[in-house]
Parts: structure tokens; C-alpha cells; sequence
């Protein structure tokens, strides 16, 4: 029985402290031990079997043995003792200081006694101490302070960080519901007297942001949280939350929302990615230049997206040494978008850095497609009027040099008695003759003259072209058609016959012995960036006519194909037969707004494409 009651005392007074170092034990009425736990033996070395039976005081310092008595003492009359603060023998000699508390058993006069060894305490309350400290440097640096009011009196606390949030010190302020109320902005007051009016009546809990005006005048927004607190009867008596100055967060909120507004409204595509080249952004522009999703794009690196065949790999390893250098990269590099079309990208991208290790990339690109082709439709357009006048010039002069040798010719024709001159003077008159015809179709192919259009059935006109060149061809290679228009074409007759001409004897001329050419017509609703590489883009139009010329030649390296249109260029040997060629093509195409493209493998053929825009405006009675 008298264990039960022990081990009911016991379990009462873990139950109570919830402490595992504390030291418990049974004192019976004279203050002999007769139950105590196992912390006993942890905190003086002492076993159990030592100490029961024996006098709680045996081992208390002599200097506190009358104060323990007298504990003793004030237990026996049913008193409580609960700040004993004296030394106890360990069982090797030391003494600890331990704080001990009496209370009156259940029955039979026991009496229970608890300790806690000072050191314990000492550390626990440094501890907290500790903590305090480290909470209130947590909450002044994000300044979070904490308030409460007392339902009943109105009385108002405010935490040191709210007295700082308002600029003001317990010294020289004493908050009070009305005066605090009046702290924030005239807008926003009746809000907050509202709620603190209703939390008298009808407590509920809070969440708002407003501004207060600060001692000093300044303006600053706050977040303010409420939780009321009720009895045992249901009855709400204390409000109480936390105020925290949120100026500055919501100062960068609106800067982050600025910035990806701008992002997001910008014409540049911009990309943010990890530290291992993998996107985790893009803005809406980036999707609408390279035709790819956010989520298409996410978590993966862009290289296997963007570059192609044809872009350069000295780009590519200038931009891996450059960002591996922790350096911004600004390059130039042709990419292409989801549908394989090709496009030219000014591409800047910045390493972010943190603690001097990359965190971040941040690219931009900018879809420069239009202005090279526009930078190359010039140059070639400043060559051309530049071989404009100077094959002007000579035209010039060749005319007067040969209206003297016509003049002369004519003169020794009349005189001529000679019967053996007469074949000499014809072969004189034949070759002026020519040489100035030669003159006169440079002049006005160079002088860019208009030109009146015409109606041709053109799938007829492309037969008949074939027909006049392809005899002059050698027997190894096969002239086809495969002509599907049907339709006719207002253009300019001669220049655009003499644009196709020349695209079949370049295409004789790329095959060696023996190979194949096909002509072909068709009607297109649409542009289609796919069939090569763009060198001109076609006007904006309802439908084009697209015509093809391919051969299985030796092709075009592509490192020529940009220079093929250039005056005077030649990929043989021999330049002496280059002349202006697929120039004159080419502003020919410029002038009219046709579309060219060129599609080439080394050793597999070309195909030259030309975009006609058939916009019906210009175009009234095309179909047939």
C-alpha cells in the first residue's frame, strides 16, 4: 500500500515537472529516505541502496544542516518549502549546489522532496537568456515587434522592435489605444478603429497592410496581425498578434513586379537559367522568336534547342570560354526556332554571381534577322550602283570610240576601190555593230531603268526558255520541267526571262559531265523560310508563285552561299569569265520584292528558289 501511494506521488510529480534531471525522493516523517529515483545516483554517484534509510541531512553541508531542519520542521506541521538552497555531498567528497523543494505527502506524514541541481539552472536560464537575446536581434532585424490589449482594461503593450517601428522609446511614449490609432495614415485610421472597435464586441482575428506615420514624419507600411484569446468560459480577454515594418519588401515587390513587367512587355527575348546553363525563365518574347514553350524549354539547356547545322562552332566555344571566365558574352550566332527556320541572334548573356561563384545566367537575344539581310541587301545594292557608274563611264566612252570606228568604216567603204577590202570593211561594220549592242543592254541593265510590265502565260514562256538554251547544253545533261502554275504572271518579260536563262547555265555550269536539271512552277499560299537560306524575303502576299530551278552539280559551300550574288564573284579557277551574273538577279528580285532562297550540299546539288507575290492589287487577272 505505502508503494502505491509512493509510486502515485512519484508519477504526480513527473507528471508535473516533465523533467527527467530532476531529483525526486520519499523522506519518511523523520526524514529518512525510503524511495528516490535513479537521477540520484547521476548527480552524486550515490547508489540507492547507500542512501535508503538514511537521513536526508547526512550529506547536506554543515553550514545548511539548520536550515534543512528547519524545512524539515515546516513540512511536519503541513507546510511547504519550495526555495532550499543548500550544498550536497557527493559520494567523492565535492559538493554541488541544488536547489530543493518540500511538500507534504498523501499519507502517513511522508514527505516529497524534489531538487534541481544549480548548475542545471544556471545554464538553463543563461540559455535563455541567450535565446532572448538572439530573438530580439531576429526581430529588430526584420522588424517584427509583438503588442497585446487587455479587453478588459484597454490596457495596451507594445515589444521594444513596435517602439523603434514608430520611432519612439518607452522613455517618451506610453501606448495607448486612441494615441496609437492616431499613428497611422489619416486613410487608413478608420480601418484600424473599426477593427479594434469591433474586437470589443465581437473579437475575431486580423490580417492587414497599411501605413502609419512615424514621430519623425516618415511614411512607412505595416503588416498587422490579430488572434483574440478566450477563458475556460468562452469569454474573450486579451487580443494580441505581431506588427512588422514591411516598407522595404514591399518597395522590392513592386521593383520585381516592375522588372517582370518589363520583361515580360519587352520586344527581347530573356532567359534566366541556373548555374548549369539550365533555363528556369523566359518571357513571352523568347517563346515568340524561337516558337518554343516555357515548358518546352524548362530545366534543359538551350544549345540542343537553338543551334543547327550551319551555326558556327567557334561561336559556340567563345561563348563557353567566355562565360567559364565569369565575362559577359555579346555575339552574333545564327539559331533556329522550333520550326527549323533559321534566324540571326544578338546574344547577350551575363553570369550572376554570388560569394564569387556563378549562380545565375541571365541572356538576351535579339532577333537581328532583318537587319543583316537589310545590311546586305545594301552593300550588294552600294556595289551594284557603284559598277552602275562605272560601267556607265565606259559604256560612255566605248560609244564614242565606236561611233569613230563606225564613222571611219563608212568613210572607207565610200572610198573604197578595192574589191579585196570590201570583206574586211563588212567584218568591221559587223563587229561595231555588235560591240555597240553589247553597250547598250549593260547601260540599261545597269542604269536601272524603268522597265513596263507584261501578262505572260508563264508556264509557256518558262517551256520556251528551255527549249533556246537547253541545245546549247552538253548531250550528258537532261533539261526537265515540271511546270504547275497555270496561271498567268504580270511581270517584267525580258529581265525576268533573263534571270531564269542565267539560273540554268549556272546550273549547266555546276555539273561536270553528265547530270540532271529541273524546272519547276507551282502556286504557294504561303512563304516557306524551310526551303534553304534565305537571301531575300518576298513582300507580304496573298499567294506567291514559286519557281525552282535544281541541278545534282557539284553545289556551293556554304560559306560562298553569301557571296554568290556578289558582282564579279567566282568559285572557278579561272575568273576571267565571272561577270555580274546572279548579281543582277538579285537586284532584280530587290527592285521587284521577289523572294530568293538557296538550297545547297557540297557534291549533292542546288536549288535556287524565287518567291513571286502575286498581291491580286497588282495582279488582276492572273488565273487562267
Amino acid at each position: 500500500m505505502l508503494t502505491a501511494i509512493i509510486n502515485q506521488d512519484l508519477q504526480k510529480i513527473k507528471a508535473l515537472t516533465g523533467k527527467s534531471s530532476l531529483l525526486v525522493a520519499i523522506l519518511t516523517k523523520t526524514g529518512e529516505f525510503c524511495s528516490l529515483n535513479s537521477v540520484w545516483r547521476k548527480a552524486f554517484n550515490w547508489e540507492k541502496e547507500e542512501l535508503l534509510g538514511n537521513a536526508f541531512t547526512t550529506h547536506i553541508h554543515p553550514k545548511h544542516q539548520n536550515n534543512a531542519l528547519s524545512a524539515l520542521r515546516k513540512v511536519d506541521k503541513g507546510q511547504e518549502t519550495l526555495d532550499l538552497n543548500c550544498l550536497y555531498r557527493c559520494k567523492n567528497g565535492e559538493f554541488v549546489e541544488v536547489q530543493w523543494a518540500m511538500t507534504p505527502g498523501t499519507k502517513n506524514n511522508e514527505t516529497i522532496l524534489t531538487g534541481r541541481v544549480m548548475a542545471e539552472i544556471y545554464e538553463l536560464e543563461e540559455r535563455i537568456q541567450d535565446n532572448a537575446a538572439l530573438f530580439e536581434r531576429a526581430t529588430r532585424l526584420i522588424r517584427l515587434g509583438h503588442w497585446s490589449i487587455d479587453l478588459s482594461s484597454k490596457a495596451l503593450f507594445w515589444s521594444n522592435e513596435i517602439y523603434n517601428i514608430h520611432a519612439l522609446t518607452p522613455k517618451n511614449y506610453t501606448p495607448e489605444l486612441d494615441s496609437a490609432i492616431e499613428f497611422y495614415h489619416p486613410e487608413d485610421r478608420a480601418i484600424v478603429r473599426e477593427l479594434v472597435d469591433r474586437a470589443f464586441t465581437t473579437p475575431a482575428p486580423w490580417d492587414f497592410k497599411l501605413r502609419i506615420i512615424r514621430s519623425d514624419g516618415e511614411i512607412r507600411t505595416v503588416h498587422c496581425i490579430a488572434e483574440p484569446h478566450f477563458n475556460d468560459n468562452g469569454e474573450a480577454i486579451k487580443l494580441s498578434g505581431s506588427f512588422q515594418d514591411i516598407t522595404d519588401h514591399e518597395v522590392l515587390n513592386e521593383q520585381v513586379e516592375l522588372l517582370s513587367k518589363v520583361a515580360e512587355t519587352t520586344l527581347a527575348g530573356v532567359v534566366i537559367c541556373d548555374a548549369n546553363k539550365n533555363v528556369i525563365w523566359v518571357n513571352n518574347a523568347f517563346e515568340t522568336i524561337t516558337k518554343y514553350t516555357a515548358e518546352e524549354v524548362y530545366g534543359k539547356s538551350l544549345g540542343q534547342f537553338l543551334q543547327g547545322p550551319d551555326t558556327d562552332p567557334e561561336t559556340v566555344q567563345e561563348i563557353r570560354t567566355t562565360l567559364a571566365a565569369g565575362q559577359d558574352v555579346n555575339v552574333e550566332i545564327l539559331n533556329y526556332d522550333k520550326n527549323g527556320a533559321p534566324y540571326w541572334n544578338q546574344l547577350l548573356i551575363s553570369p550572376i554571381t554570388k560569394g564569387g561563384t556563378i549562380v545565375n545566367f541571365i541572356g538576351i537575344q535579339h532577333d537581328i534577322t532583318a537587319r543583316k539581310r537589310e545590311s546586305e541587301i545594301s552593300s550588294r545594292s552600294q556595289k551594284m550602283g557603284a559598277i552602275g557608274k562605272l560601267a556607265g563611264g565606259i559604256c560612255h566612252d566605248m560609244n564614242n570610240i565606236m561611233a569613230i570606228i563606225s564613222g571611219n568604216t563608212q568613210l572607207l567603204k565610200l572610198k573604197n576601190s578595192n574589191p579585196d577590202l570590201e570583206k574586211c570593211i563588212a567584218n568591221l561594220e559587223r563587229a561595231t555593230e555588235r560591240a555597240s549592242g553589247v553597250t547598250k543592254r549593260l547601260l540599261k541593265t545597269v542604269r536601272n531603268e524603268a522597265r513596263k510590265p507584261d501578262i505572260i502565260n508563264l508556264d509557256e514562256e518558262l517551256r520556251h526558255t528551255i527549249e533556246s538554251v537547253s541545245p546549247s547544253f552538253p548531250e550528258g545533261i537532261i533539261v526537265g520541267a515540271d511546270l504547275g502554275f497555270h496561271a498567268s504572271l504580270f511581270c517584267n518579260k525580258h529581265t525576268f526571262l533573263d534571270a531564269i536563262t542565267n539560273l540554268l547555265v549556272n546550273a549547266k555550269n555546276a555539273i561536270e559531265k553528265e547530270g540532271r536539271i529541273t524546272l519547276r512552277s507551282e502556286l504557294s499560299s504561303f512563304f516557306q523560310p524551310t526551303f534553304g537560306e534565305v537571301i531575300l524575303h518576298p513582300r507580304e502576299s496573298e499567294e506567291y508563285c514559286l519557281i525552282q530551278v535544281e541541278d545534282t552539280g557539284k553545289g556551293i559551300n556554304k560559306s560562298n552561299l553569301s557571296k554568290i550574288f556578289d558582282p564579279f564573284f567566282s568559285t572557278k579557277a579561272e575568273k576571267s569569265s565571272a561577270g555580274l551574273g546572279l548579281s543582277l538577279l538579285f537586284q532584280f528580285a530587290l527592285e521587284e520584292g521577289y523572294g530568293i532562297q538557296v538550297s545547297s550540299r557540297e557534291n549533292m546539288g542546288t536549288t535556287f528558289s524565287l518567291w513571286i507575290p502575286l498581291n491580286r492589287t497588282d495582279n488582276s487577272e492572273l488565273a487562267i
